[in-house]
């Protein structure tokens, strides 16, 4: 598999620097663990080439933040789904792992849960600001709701239910799980790490945010 840049979707201050032959950015990977991301061979090639790309790469799973999906579109329980995701993101670790003891790379290097960010009291605190902003925000309250219907129209679990026919239960859901992703991004920025790599687009919330449209 051969690795290219979609330039429609590589956006932001840091893209002269990270398209040098020998770019030195604090980078992320966030690993949905729903798609082929976490398929091994995917991670095998995948990972080298992101892993040039950062001097202090830190891998995350979005193990944690699947469970809203598991709530939301299977009506499970939220111990239930924290177990179920859990189980699952262990093993996407140990493949990560896998991969990784092949690949010589300098400097640190982590491989999270993304409950490791999120339930930080920073994250939690910052999840408490954009429930807030959310409230006293009609733009950004509006594009989150678009966000969140999009999620609705686009899922295969739910059939592609238009989101007008979604319970309250699973809107309030989903609202939920956009509340903690905006506020994931937002705590990795504070710590330093403000280059993303992810194959696929982001959500545009996401990129109104990187925008400085808030």
């Amino acid at each position: 598999m051969a690795i290219d840049i979609n330039y429609s979707e590589t956006r932001g201050p840091n893209v002269a620097a990270f398209l040098r032959s020998d770019p030195a950015l604090s980078c992320f990977f966030p690993i949905c663990m729903s798609s082929f991301m976490a398929n091994k061979h995917f991670l095998c090639e995948f990972l080298p080439w992101a892993l040039s790309k950062s001097q202090q790469p830190r891998i995350i799973i979005g193990d944690y933040m699947e469970r809203h999906n598991l709530m939301a579109f299977e009506a499970m329980a939220e111990s239930e789904a924290v177990a179920k995701t859990t189980r699952r993101g262990h093993k996407i670790t140990k493949a990560i792992w896998a991969v990784l003891s092949g690949i010589k790379q300098p400097g640190t290097m982590l491989v999270q849960s993304s409950r490791e960010v999120i339930e930080t009291s920073n994250g939690q605190s910052i999840v408490s600001t954009i429930r807030d902003y959310a409230a006293k925000n009609e733009c950004f309250n509006s594009d989150m709701e678009q966000q969140i219907a999009r999620m609705v129209r686009h899922t295969q679990r739910f059939s592609l239910r238009a989101p007008e026919k979604a319970d309250r239960g699973v809107m309030a859901r989903l609202r939920e799980y956009m509340i903690e992703e905006v506020a994931f991004f937002l705590a990795l920025y504070q710590e330093g790490y403000t280059t993303e790599i992810y194959p696929g687009r982001d959500m545009k919330i996401l990129q109104k945010m990187a925008a400085g449209s808030y």
